[in-house]
C-alpha cells in the first residue's frame, strides 16, 4: 500500500543535511507547504443509483442499480499549493460476475488551496451496473438481477469551499499537507459547477416492461444535468497529541439545466435538486508522516415530472503517506 515511501526515502537519504524548509506555522495549525507529500490509499467505493417513476398503469415504481464492487487503489501527492490523486480498482469485480456483471472505475482529483478557500476538481466514471431485486420488481421475472454492462455514470465537478474562520485550513484538517495544534470549528459555504449523467448506449435504462409509449421519458437511455450548487455547512477539527480527527458536513441545493434523451430525441428543463456533502477523517498525524481513515458521502438527484434519478456516492479508505524535505 505504501510503496511510494521506499522510492522517495532513498532520494531523501542522499541529502547529508536537511535544508531549511519553509512552513506556515500559525497558532492553530501547521502547513508544510515546501515539503513533497506522497501517499497511497486502499479503500472501498460504491455508487448505486435508483430510478423512481410512474408506469403505464400510473403505479409508482422504484428500481435500484448497483456496481460490482472491488478494492480501490489511490496514488497521490502534493507540493506547494497543488495536490493530485488518481484512483482505480486494483481488485475489481470481487462479487459474482454472472449476477452483477463487471464494473470499471477511475477518478482524478486535484486540489488548490488559497487563503480561506479550497478548490477541488473531480473527474469520475463507473461503467457496468446490475438491476437488483429484478425478480421482485418485474412480474413473472425469475432472475434476481439484470446485468447492464453498458450503463455508465459519470461526473465532472469544480467546487470551492470558503471558510468563515480564517484559522481553519482544509489542507491541514484532512491531514496530508499539514496538521492542527488544537481544535478549530468554522461555518463554510461551498459553491460548485457540476455536469453529471447516467447513460446506456442504444438501450433504455428502465426495462421496457414498464412503458409502452415510445415518447415517454421512462424510455430514456440518457439522463443528465448541468448544475450550479450552493451548500452551506460546518467544519471541525481537533488534535490530541498526534491523533487528529476532522470533518465537514453540509446540505444545500443545486439549480439544474437537466435533460433526458430517447434515441435522438432530447428535452431540456430547469429545476432544483438537493445536495449532501460529507467528509470525515481520523488518524495519526505527526510531523513527518500520517496514516488516516477517511469516509465521504455525496448525494445528487435529478427530478422530472413522475421520474426521479438519485445517485448516492460513498467511499471508505485508509491512507498513508510521508512528507519529504526537498531542495529549494
Amino acid at each position: 500500500m505504501f510503496f511510494v515511501f521506499f522510492s522517495a526515502v532513498s532520494v531523501n537519504a542522499q541529502t547529508k543535511k536537511p535544508l531549511l524548509e519553509q512552513k506556515d506555522t500559525l497558532d492553530k495549525y501547521t502547513l508544510y507547504k515546501d515539503r513533497l507529500v506522497l501517499y497511497s490509499d486502499l479503500g472501498f467505493i460504491s455508487s448505486p443509483f435508483f430510478m423512481s417513476f410512474k408506469d403505464t398503469n400510473n403505479l409508482t415504481r422504484s428500481l435500484s442499480y448497483r456496481i460490482n464492487h472491488g478494492i480501490t487503489l489511490g496514488i497521490g501527492g502534493s507540493y506547494k499549493w497543488f495536490s493530485l490523486r488518481l484512483s482505480y480498482m486494483v481488485a475489481p469485480n470481487i462479487e459474482n460476475t454472472d449476477r452483477y456483471g463487471k464494473t470499471s472505475y477511475f477518478k482524478i482529483h486535484a486540489g488548490f488551496p488559497f487563503k480561506q478557500t479550497y478548490t477541488e476538481i473531480d473527474l469520475l466514471q463507473f461503467r457496468g451496473y446490475a438491476l437488483i431485486f429484478a425478480d421482485k420488481k418485474i412480474p413473472n421475472f425469475t432472475e434476481k438481477t439484470i446485468v447492464y454492462p453498458k450503463i455508465r455514470t459519470s461526473s465532472v465537478a469544480i467546487s470551492t469551499y470558503y471558510f468563515f474562520n480564517s484559522d481553519f485550513s482544509l489542507n491541514s484538517a484532512f491531514g496530508k499537507s499539514g496538521n492542527f495544534n488544537t481544535k478549530v470549528a468554522s461555518w463554510y459555504g461551498k459553491a460548485s459547477i457540476d455536469y453529471k449523467e447516467v447513460y446506456q448506449k442504444g438501450q433504455m435504462i428502465i426495462p421496457d416492461y414498464f412503458t409502452e409509449n415510445v415518447y415517454d421519458k421512462d424510455r430514456a437511455n440518457r439522463i443528465g444535468a448541468f448544475e450550479i450548487g450552493l451548500v452551506p455547512g460546518f467544519a471541525y477539527v481537533n488534535r490530541i497529541k498526534n491523533w487528529q480527527f476532522s470533518g465537514v458536513a453540509g446540505v444545500g441545493v443545486s439549480i439544474q439545466q437537466k435533460y433526458y434523451t430517447i434515441g435522438e430525441y432530447t428535452r431540456h428543463f430547469l429545476g432544483i435538486s438537493p445536495r449532501i456533502d460529507t467528509k470525515i477523517n481520523i488518524g495519526y498525524n505527526p510531523e513527518d508522516w500520517f496514516i488516516m481513515l477517511g469516509g465521504e458521502l455525496d448525494y445528487t438527484q435529478i427530478n422530472f415530472h413522475k421520474l426521479v434519478y438519485g445517485n448516492p456516492l460513498f467511499s471508505v479508505r485508509i491512507t498513508g503517506g510521508y512528507r519529504f524535505k526537498v531542495k529549494n
